[in-house]
């Protein structure tokens, strides 16, 4: 059976670190002018500390979102800025543009036309009839459904080599908000939790000195949470701000939803989405199993906050370089498992996967 191979894969934080104390205090500092926000921001030192985040990234500096206040446009262009410097570390690995013929973007931060994808088609004159998709609105479960679309167009020969680039400002999102009004919880967690990232890395039939996984055929899994619609929101409000939230209850809903499948998942490497410390506790705890697993998800979560689509692959590149990866020997099988907005449940399995990371 031939196989596919998954090279260059790389991870790029946004330009800017700035640790969560700081970003705390900012947050805390646009409250004061609001009055009626005094009780929600006496909860931010105990919501941030909380979070357990050291730091998160910004792709714009902090100096730069506080004068400017066309948000729609600044988020557009810092996730074409991160995509860029994505791109820009494959190539730097050693792949050359004209041999890409499909680039498979997933973002939701990026909005309106043209698409991400081509717009970094042209930047980088990727070959004028290369299929370019893009996948939008998945959140933190977009890696996985990114990666089986760029296998499906691998798998079935329609290409030869996709580039699969996800990349969220998140952070930048949030940080482009006036607070024109007191903000929820679920609006204040997910504040104290985005943060900007990007994972690429290409997918090709053939092998290449590059390829740090090889796999027979990829399975993807979804089931949506019934009743869940609204639980996550990354849009507009009526002040027209940008407006990103976390509801509470999906926590209460998360064992029941997700233990069962990670209780009965097969021998295998899994890198999981880290969506929150408060999520991973519960998941370890009733799952002892993989909680290996979520620890190394609560180390990225803890270094670089959620990075949104590209968090399961930042995991991913990890996990290969860690003692988990043996794993891989004993279960031939690479999990990579997230939680997408809606909410669903996400989890792609590769199947006879070998790990050939330095």
């Amino acid at each position: 059976m031939s196989r596919v191979h998954l090279s260059s894969l790389v991870t790029v934080a946004g330009a800017h670190t700035v640790p969560q104390a700081a970003l705390g205090e900012s947050m805390r500092h646009q409250l004061a002018r609001l009055p009626e926000a005094a009780g929600v921001a006496q909860m931010i030192t105990f919501v941030y500390a909380r979070s357990d985040i050291r730091a998160r990234h910004l792709e714009l500096a902090p100096d730069e979102l506080e004068r400017r206040d066309d948000w729609y446009a600044l988020t557009n262009e810092a996730t074409f800025r991160l995509a860029c410097r994505a791109l820009d570390a494959v190539l730097a690995a050693g792949e050359r543009a004209e041999t890409l013929d499909g680039l498979v973007v997933v973002s939701s931060s990026y909005a309106g036309f043209p698409a991400l994808s081509r717009r970094l088609q042209d930047r980088y004159r990727l070959p004028t009839a290369a299929r370019c998709l893009d996948l939008t609105g998945l959140g933190c479960g977009g890696s996985t459904q990114g990666l089986e679309l760029a296998d499906s167009l691998v798998s079935r020969g329609t290409c030869k080599k996709v580039a699969l680039i996800c990349v969220d400002v998140m952070g930048t999102f949030g940080a482009a908000r006036r607070h024109l009004r007191a903000p929820t919880m679920s609006q204040l967690v997910a504040h104290c939790l985005a943060s900007d990232g990007a994972a690429a890395l290409v997918v090709e039939r053939e092998p290449s000195p590059r390829c740090v996984l090889s796999y027979a055929r990829a399975r993807l899994r979804t089931r949506l949470w019934p009743g869940t619609l609204a639980l996550n929101d990354l849009t507009a409000d009526a002040d027209n701000q940008p407006l990103i939230a976390v509801g509470k209850d999906i926590r209460a809903r998360l064992l029941p939803e997700v233990a069962p499948l990670l209780e009965q998942l097969e021998p295998g490497l899994l890198a999981m989405h880290p969506g929150g410390k408060a999520l991973m506790q519960l998941l370890r705890a009733r799952c002892p199993d993989h909680a290996d697993a979520a620890e190394l998800a609560m180390a990225t979560l803890r270094e670089h906050g959620n990075l949104g689509a590209p968090s399961a692959l930042w995991v991913l590149r990890r996990a290969l370089s860690s003692e988990l990866a043996g794993a891989l020997d004993r279960g031939g099988r690479c999990h990579l498992f997230a939680l997408a907005p809606g909410i669903v449940t996400t989890l792609l399995t590769l199947e006879g996967a070998r790990s050939h990371a330095a």
